[in-house]
């Protein structure tokens, strides 16, 4: 709704006591009507009387009740004038945008008014001055009431009375006698009193100069609009694609336990007999734990390098707010949401091929070990069976060297050789 200087420039409690008064006696449909009326011609019109349906007798009682409450009410150019001279010209800048579209109203309607007519009959007053002056063999030029002619003239001249007629009705002269003065006052009096009629002040450079500083707000808010929906979008829209992210990789990791570690690991473990128990459970778990503890460690450092990619492209385009126009900040904003996302994009595919690589590095790891634990499983038992053999050849060689001795002794007692010495038992004691 567009303010009313007129009934606003009436102290505060006479303009309460005419809202009481409209919310009384206007009608609810057309109560903003009758306002707007009072706002521009200072009473209420008879088309709006009609329009509400009111009688002589109640429009002559709703005249005489509004009269006394708006006493005082300024003319338009006044309104426009008081509300334009309350706020200085350096103090504009301070203003809130309402009060600065407040303010340009007031100057375009203080335009729309015509001059004064003091200041026209001013300027026609003083043009009448200069052709009595211009020529000095014009008896005029040296009346010493030229003055109070001149004024005279202006004034009958702005109410649209003839030139000539003017002049010799206020100097009770003869058209002989200011033959050469009427010619001058016909030639130039006309077009000056017509745009003098028709002249209104021009506001237009106080319109310009309170829409740039609103075009400014603008620009800045805007811009401040758009770098707040980078700040707050596009952590969200990383996080987002990190998910996402992190679920393919998961995913990734779930088919590589399936179509790469786990046959693998099954027919290791199948080797020793182990493939049905549950060691094939706790191989799995193993590796998928420390897959997923790679995924998750991969996935912290693109968000770390997230955001500090984030907190340069948000340093930068709070310079740029500063230093570049509109079009080029919305740019460089565009510019630098590309730049994060191309950033991200590129560091899931090298991340993607870090963790890949890991998993088969992994792998391998595990089945070098495996390897490795074997041969070392193997000369171990390769050292045992040897040592096995030792123990049992020199068992048996030591029972086969008894043997011998025992059999040798045997032999030897029994031999007939009569050359033989007898064996001899000495008694002892």
């Amino acid at each position: 709704m567009a303010k009313r200087f007129r009934l606003e420039s009436l102290p505060k409690d006479q303009q309460d006591q005419f809202r009481i008064f409209a919310d009384q006696y206007f009608p609810q449909a057309l109560k903003e009507q009758f306002i707007d009326s009072i706002e521009k011609t200072g009473t209420i019109s008879d088309d709006l009387f009609k329009q509400g349906n009111f009688s002589d007798a109640s429009k002559a009682q709703v005249l005489g009740q509004l009269t006394p409450l708006l006493t005082g009410l300024p003319s338009g150019k006044e309104a426009y004038q008081k509300f334009i001279d309350a706020t200085p010209l350096t103090k504009e800048a301070d203003l809130t945008d309402q009060e600065l579209q407040d303010r340009i109203e007031a100057y375009q309607g203080r335009g729309s008014i015509p001059a004064d007519p003091t200041e026209a009959v001013e300027k026609i007053k003083g043009e009448i001055l200069s052709v009595f002056n211009s020529d000095r063999t014009q008896r005029i030029a040296v009346d010493p009431n030229r003055e109070s002619i001149a004024r005279q003239l202006a004034d009958a001249v702005y109410a649209g009375e003839d030139v000539s007629n003017a002049l010799l009705r206020i100097t009770r002269g003869t058209p002989n006698r200011y033959k050469a003065t009427i010619l001058q006052l016909q030639n130039k009096l006309p077009k000056l009193v017509s745009d003098l009629r028709s002249m209104k002040l021009d506001t237009s450079e106080d319109v310009t100069r309170i829409q740039d500083i609103l075009n400014t707000r603008g620009i800045v808010k805007r811009k401040g609009e758009e770098e707040g929906r980078f700040l707050a979008e596009t952590p969200a829209e990383l996080a987002k694609l990190r998910g996402g992210f992190l679920a393919e990789r998961e995913a990734g990791a779930q088919r590589f336990l399936a179509e790469r570690f786990g046959p693998r690991a099954i027919a290791q473990l199948n080797v020793s007999g182990l493939a049905e128990g549950p060691d094939i459970a706790s191989v799995m778990a193993s590796q998928a734990g420390r897959m997923q503890g790679d995924i998750e460690s991969t996935l912290r450092q693109i968000e770390f390098d997230d955001n500090a990619f984030f907190a340069e492209a948000a340093f930068r385009l709070n310079t740029a707010k500063l230093n570049q126009s509109e079009f080029d900040f919305r740019a460089s904003v565009e510019a630098e949401r590309t730049g994060i996302r191309t950033g991200q994009f590129n560091r899931f595919k090298s991340s993607e091929s870090d963790i890949q690589r890991d998993f088969e590095l992994a792998m391998l790891e595990r089945e070098s070990q495996r390897n490795l634990d074997l041969q070392r499983s193997g000369l171990q038992m390769g050292k045992d069976t040897a040592a096995s053999d030792l123990r049992t050849g020199l068992i048996t060689s030591t029972a086969q060297s008894t043997a011998e001795v025992v059999a040798g002794k045997i032999t030897y007692g029994g031999n007939k050789d009569k050359n033989q010495p007898s064996p001899s038992f000495n008694r002892i004691g």
